[in-house]
């Protein structure tokens, strides 16, 4: 049984709702805030506290429906009950939706909630039914669609080759001549040889084929007849073996004209000349037609004597040219407004912008996902007068582009770290990453972004690990005027990180930066004492550095830096990314795909650019930029 089933539109007014137990949590809020805000449509179900969340759309009403139930219940036929939902509900209700703009009485669609419990009430019956039939033991295959499907057409189809039972019956058969008198025992037709060779039960699609090839060959063997024959009577004619006195014929003499005929008469009145231009005409065309490629638009044209000739021959030539012309008339449709697009239209285009941000360096899983949500959104949607198919995708695909970069939630530094100072605590940022991206050179520039709005910083140095790394911050330190909170290496950087909070505390300081140690994701005992550092200090802001030059890796990475956070934290609540540094921006030109696939993986915004090697290099994202950058050139 469902819990709750929504009917609502992309803006957010709720049109019709059912709910059959009262809701845990806000699961469709957080479907659209983590699904269809972050252009994740394409996929099947989203997963919720103890709720499985399916929907669908009606792309040309601009709706959603959704639909709410347990997920340790094990529902059939959901997938049925949206489909059947959609279609009945845009039937009953679609011009009254078109009608309404903005004021939406309540029980405009309150006669909708019958339909929906008779739908719902069918569905259920019928997979209970189901579910007791499979109780009883496992069907035969006769009884299932495919064999009753294979069983209709072998019962649709000509009988095909002989079976063991009857070949003694079909010995006994006298053979009866054809009309070159032979018996057919003896000189078997292409036809027959054809028909034996077929297995006992073929499928429709095989049943035509062969009827083309068997009606192919009956016309070049009626051809060839008819060659031969008049080759035959040829020969007769022009035989050595003639009697003396048919040798001795007289020749035929000429007319005679007289003196008044005229040249141009006598060209008209030759009608050999005509007769031989047309022999050499069929004689080409019959030359092309049974030895050279088989032209399936010239069956339109054929006429033919042979009543076996299947009609179907000729059906396909009229179909293949009326494919043609629909082609055209489907572009002028198009055109004119009345296109609605499916996903035979879409799925060409969508997968040449796939490629092309593939190039502009997105990872390849978050380029098909994305592509797949844009192409849901579009699918069943009318185009717009005089607006191509390439136009609409790419405006769509900018649209969900813009949707995911833009922050979901602010993230203020300078704000926040007020309110921390208010309460009388520092305000705690931890940097974290892999290797060589460039994490301590940032950590000094955030640094020096808070310098220059008048905050006081102190820097921890726990990255205990790489050599030189206390030393790089101690420079850092001596050029911005900070105090460097450090105990050397081969210590804990949990303890080391502790001790700087309480540090900063009893001082007065108004921020404390954490510089952890270069990890690879796949470093078990590395992200185990991370997991142990940041679920221990609680931080305030946790940003991950990455690289805007890395492709599918970046996907690798930052999602499991985010499973090791989840996974380790021993019972407390996680601590998970809040936003992303990134960083060499300058060196990638128009590749800026990382950002993307960043932000899809995390959900969680892109707080600095670093764009150089000096203090100030330090940007914010600008959405517009980066997203005319990325479809460049498509």
């Amino acid at each position: 049984m469902i819990d709750h089933f929504s009917i609502f539109t992309k803006g957010g007014i709720v049109l019709w709702s059912y709910t059959q137990a009262k809701l845990r949590g806000s699961p469709i809020d957080e479907l659209i805030r983590a699904v269809l805000l972050e252009e994740r449509r394409g996929e099947n179900a989203f997963n919720y506290d103890m709720y499985t969340l399916k929907w669908a759309f009606a792309n040309e009403l601009e709706l959603i429906f959704v639909v709410v139930y347990q997920k340790i219940l094990s529902l059939l036929y959901i997938d049925e009950l949206l489909e059947v939902v959609n279609q009945r509900f845009c039937e009953n209700y679609g011009q009254s939706v078109k009608k309404l703009k903005e004021a939406i009485p309540n029980n405009h669609f309150v006669e909708f909630t019958d339909m929906f419990m008779k739908i719902l009430s069918s569905l259920e019956a019928k997979t209970a039914k189901e579910k007791k039939d499979r109780s009883k033991g496992p069907r035969k295959f006769e009884d299932t669609e495919k064999g009753k499907k294979l069983g209709k057409e072998k019962a649709e189809s000509p009988k095909s080759g002989r079976n063991k039972d009857d070949k003694d019956s079909a010995d006994e058969v006298p053979s009866t001549p054809n009309n070159e008198g032979e018996s057919e025992d003896q000189q078997p037709s292409d036809n027959t040889t054809a028909s034996t060779e077929t297995p006992a039960m073929e499928t429709e699609e095989d049943a035509k084929q062969r009827k083309i090839r068997e009606n192919i060959e009956k016309l070049k063997a009626k051809q060839q007849l008819k060659n031969s024959s008049s080759k035959t009577n040829l020969k007769t004619v022009s035989s050595p073996s003639l009697t003396s006195s048919e040798k001795k014929v007289a020749p035929k003499k000429g007319r005679d004209w007289g003196d008044k005929i005229t040249k141009q008469d006598a060209e008209a009145l030759d009608f050999s000349k005509r007769a031989s231009s047309a022999d050499l005409t069929n004689a080409s065309k019959q030359e092309r037609f049974i030895s050279g490629p088989i032209n399936l638009d010239d069956w339109g044209n054929m006429e033919t004597e042979d009543p076996d000739i299947d009609e179907e021959l000729i059906d396909i030539g009229k179909e293949k040219k009326e494919q043609k012309k629909g082609g055209w008339m489907s572009f002028l449709s198009g055109l004119a407004g009345n296109k609605a697009l499916d996903k035979a239209d879409l799925e060409p285009v969508i997968a040449a912008f796939r490629d092309h941000l593939i190039t502009k360096n997105v990872a390849a899983e978050i380029a098909e996902k994305l592509c797949e949500s844009v192409l849901t959104s579009l699918e069943g949607k009318k185009l717009g007068t005089f607006q191509g198919i390439k136009t609409t995708v790419r405006t769509a695909l900018e649209d969900a582009v813009k949707r995911i970069l833009t922050p979901k939630k602010n993230i203020d530094m300078l704000r926040d770290a007020m309110e921390a100072k208010k309460k009388g605590r520092p305000y705690v940022i931890v940097f974290v990453g892999v290797n060589g991206v460039g994490k301590s050179t940032n950590l000094a520039k955030v640094c020096s972004y808070l310098l220059q709005n008048e905050y006081s910083v102190l820097i921890a140095a726990c990255d205990t690990f790489r050599a030189g790394a206390v030393e790089q911050l101690q420079e850092h330190c001596r050029r911005l005027h900070v105090e460097l909170f450090e105990k050397g290496y081969r210590n804990d950087p949990t303890l080391i990180a502790v001790d700087a909070i309480a540090s900063a505390k009893q001082n007065g300081k108004d921020v404390v930066l954490i510089d952890t140690a270069g990890r690879m994701q796949d470093n078990l005992p590395q992200m185990q004492a991370l997991s142990k550092l940041v679920n221990t200090v609680n931080p305030d802001l946790v940003l991950f550095v990455g690289e805007a030059l890395v492709g599918n890796e970046a996907v690798d990475q930052v999602s499991k830096f985010n499973r090791a956070l989840i996974d380790l934290a021993k019972g407390r609540e996680p601590r998970l990314i809040d936003g992303i540094i990134l960083t060499k921006f300058d060196t990638i030109d128009d590749k800026v795909g990382a950002a993307i696939s960043l932000v899809y993986t995390t959900g969680q915004p892109i707080v600095f650019l670093g764009v150089g090697q000096h203090y100030t290099d330090l940007k914010r994202l600008n959405v517009n930029v980066v997203t005319k950058a990325l479809l460049k050139g498509s």
